[in-house]
């Protein structure tokens, strides 16, 4: 093993890393499982309608629209500071 100091990270993520079966060939990169359901969702959506609502945006607002306008407000804010 080459030295890397100081990042000892592995080539590649473990992620990329290949499942070998009793034979040794690769059974695939396995796939993240997925723990989002509806149910657990749904208390994510309702404080995202109560974000969007509180700051008077529409209750369906895309993330990215959404993170643009409080980058907007965030640096108007900052503006406002260093001026007072």
């Amino acid at each position: 093993m080459k030295d890397k100091f100081p990042d000892p990270r592995p080539e590649e993520p473990p992620q990329a890393a290949s499942r070998r079966t009793a034979t040794g060939e690769s059974a695939g990169v396995l796939p993240r499982p997925s723990f989002e359901t509806p149910a657990s969702r749904a208390p994510q959506d309702a404080l995202d309608r109560a974000v969007a609502a509180a700051y008077g945006w529409p209750e369906e607002i895309a993330t990215e629209e959404a993170l643009a306008k409080l980058l907007e407000l965030n640096l108007a804010r900052a503006a406002a500071q260093t001026r007072a």
